[in-house]
């Protein structure tokens, strides 16, 4: 089909617009067309209420199966690299020792020996006794001070192990990996300065820290520099590490670049086909409202240049786009055998038969 916009698409406008009692179009958009009437139109009539003969209106699915493989694409990057930013500073549990693991042993076999007053079942501690209460994988005495000490010592082994996380990531020099028994009560008052129990609580979490046992439910390394265990020769170091999220992040990008490459270069492929699939859809849209139009205008005008078609396309639309809703439209003729399609004077024509 040979068509220029270029023309007088004005006439079948205007044509229509003279005959009286007829929909005046501007415009077809996706959602149908939008029309009005002149003041003498017969209302009793409505002249858009045009059936298909044999073409049935597309319900296109044709976004589904790219949205369904753009959902599963994003979704494995994701788990992908969620799965990978968790295990890059996974760190195994400690587990109490139980009758497979023997007390004197725990140093070889890895195991905690099961505290005093507990019950350990399995590698965990399943129950406390002496009015002792489970916090946090561990029997504590059911006092504000002992809660308060078991909380500095998990803020403690967190603190130390994000300090960990920033040395492995270059943040912060390799020395502040670790701290001095007698640096923790600056780097606890900020959190819990305020309570009451807190001196009390410090002094007994470095006695703890200091005389032992070296062996907690939390991954902390105690160190003495010197047989005499002085606050000042004694280190604090975590045994786990937490780096941050963007340096785990990339440190998982850096790992793993091949599958992450293709997994996006995937998003973008299918981002790419998704759009060219809408606009497709967006042309059927048009090209089956632009036919209804066609259908109502036939009535009035029997023999309509298809090139006069190009009027009730918004000019936003480039020319090649306007062209495939008109071959569209074309199809849809032939589909539904209402009109005809002729070719007369170097012109095609649409005609009602």
């Amino acid at each position: 089909m040979n068509l220029d916009p270029n023309e007088s698409n004005l006439s079948l406008k205007r044509r229509l617009q003279q005959s009286g009692g007829v929909p005046v179009f501007s415009k077809v958009f996706p959602s149908g067309a939008t029309l009005s009437q002149t003041p003498n139109a017969d209302r009793s009539r409505n002249l858009m209420a045009v059936e298909y003969n044999q073409y049935q209106p597309s319900s296109p699915n044709i976004l589904k199966p790219y949205q369904a493989t753009l959902l599963l694409i994003v979704s494995m990057l994701f788990l992908f690299v969620g799965v990978n930013m968790w295990f890059l500073d996974y760190s195994t549990p400690k587990y109490y020792c139980t009758e497979k693991h023997l007390k004197e042993k725990f140093e070889e076999s890895g195991c905690i020996p099961c505290p005093a007053d507990s019950t350990c079942l399995n590698g965990a501690v399943v129950e406390c006794h002496r009015d002792k209460i489970f916090i946090q994988n561990e029997c504590v005495e059911n006092s504000s001070k002992a809660i308060l000490q078991k909380q500095m010592r998990v803020y403690l082994a967190n603190y130390l192990a994000e300090q960990r996380g920033n040395v492995k990531c270059g943040y912060i020099n390799e020395k502040m990996s670790s701290i001095m028994l007698s640096q923790i009560g600056t780097i606890l008052k900020p959190q819990f300065g305020e309570k009451m129990e807190f001196p009390i609580a410090l002094v007994n979490l470095k006695a703890e820290l200091k005389n032992g046992p070296f062996y907690f439910p939390e991954h902390i390394k105690v160190t003495s520099e010197s047989i005499m265990r002085d606050e000042s020769e004694i280190s604090i170091t975590a045994t786990s590490i937490k780096r941050p999220f963007l340096c785990k992040l990339i440190t998982v990008l850096e790992q793993h670049p091949w599958p992450l490459f293709f997994l996006i270069v995937g998003i973008i492929y299918n981002v790419l086909k998704l759009q060219n699939a809408i606009e497709e859809v967006d042309n059927i849209k048009r090209a089956e409202n632009l036919y209804k139009c066609l259908l109502a205008m036939i009535r009035v005008e029997r023999k309509i240049k298809a090139s006069d078609l190009f009027e009730f396309l918004p000019e936003s639309l480039s020319y090649e786009r306007r062209e495939k809703i008109l071959n569209r439209v074309q199809d849809i003729l032939i589909a539904d055998k209402q009109l005809s399609l002729r070719f007369e004077n170097n012109e095609d024509y649409y005609v009602a038969y």
